[in-house]
């Protein structure tokens, strides 16, 4: 769009603004000096979005203003109202380093403007993005806005690896065991298991993160209960996103010992009572007389 363009759009606005005025307000043109301050994104990383606002220390039915930044680092994808049912009438143009807005219905308190970052911008870089010249529009009244600006510092961006590089799991009786994982650990793995014997009671993750500036946040060793131990390890990125890895770790009941059966004592017979042995003399003849039934006399 051509600047002269605009610029003839912002003054037959200014012209109609300024013909319905009636004579008796015209002394009212002076008025006092509003004030708009910058908000937002005081960091962004090359590639990325900066969303600032200029907010009014008073409501306004319109804005007239210039908004300086440098093209070689931001480019202006966007200005709007947070007010959703304010039709806006917005010009910038991208060649002057500058963008001319204009609201023509009533009534916002804060403008939001995004930009994004050029992926060839260093990291370590600043840059200041300025509202000048501003003017606003309040019940047919031309009131000037102080000039406010804004610092962007441009960052590295940040990592959001939050893989492990190794991991491995260490359980104690005593003495320290390794345990082998299954499946064999992998950074893309997230779910393992590993069983060991009732005698472990105790166990240690030792693990390291694919990137130095990732972490541990979750607890790395505890103790064993019989049965089966889920326990989590989370990795938190550099930018705050996490990943975490599952672990499921059975402790074996412990083992059943089986009693021996004990030998029966041997039964001993018995020696018959004086009763018994009465009985049985009673009962048995005498050799004499066995010797008489057997021979009997001529």
């Amino acid at each position: 769009m051509n600047h002269s363009f605009l610029k003839n759009r912002i003054f037959a606005l200014l012209l109609t603004v300024i013909l319905l005025v009636p004579i008796v307000c015209a002394t009212s043109l002076v008025g006092f000096c509003y004030t708009g301050a910058i908000s937002g994104d005081a960091q962004a990383y090359p590639g990325g979005t900066v969303t600032l606002r200029l907010t009014f220390d008073t409501e306004v039915t319109g804005y007239m203003g210039y908004l300086e930044y440098d093209a070689s680092v931001l480019e202006l994808t966007k200005i709007e109202s947070t007010d959703s049912d304010l039709e806006e009438d917005l010009y910038y143009d991208h060649d002057f380093n500058y963008a001319m807005i204009s609201y023509t219905e009533p009534v916002t308190k804060v403008l939001k403007v995004t930009f994004t970052v050029l992926d060839g911008v260093e990291p370590g870089s600043s840059t200041d993005v300025r509202f000048t010249g501003g003017e606003v529009i309040n019940d047919f009244d031309m009131e000037s806005v102080e000039d406010s600006s804004f610092t962007v510092n441009i960052v590295k961006k940040k990592s959001s690896d939050a893989k492990l590089k190794s991991m491995s799991v260490t359980v104690f009786q005593g003495d320290s065991d390794k345990i082998a994982l299954d499946p064999a650990f992998s950074s893309r793995t997230t779910t393992y298991n590993a069983t060991v014997s009732n005698e472990y009671t105790r166990y240690e993750i030792k693990a390291s993160c694919n990137n130095s500036a990732a972490e541990i946040t979750s607890k790395t060793k505890g103790e064993l209960k019989e049965g089966t131990n889920t326990i989590t390890v989370t990795v938190r990125a550099e930018d705050g996103s996490e990943k975490k890895y599952t672990i499921k770790l059975v402790r074996e009941e412990p083992p059943q010992i089986s009693e021996e059966p004990s030998e029966e004592p041997s039964e001993e017979p018995s020696e018959p009572n004086e009763s018994e042995e009465s009985e049985f003399s009673e009962e048995t003849p005498s050799q004499d007389e066995s010797v008489e039934e057997s021979f009997p006399e001529e």
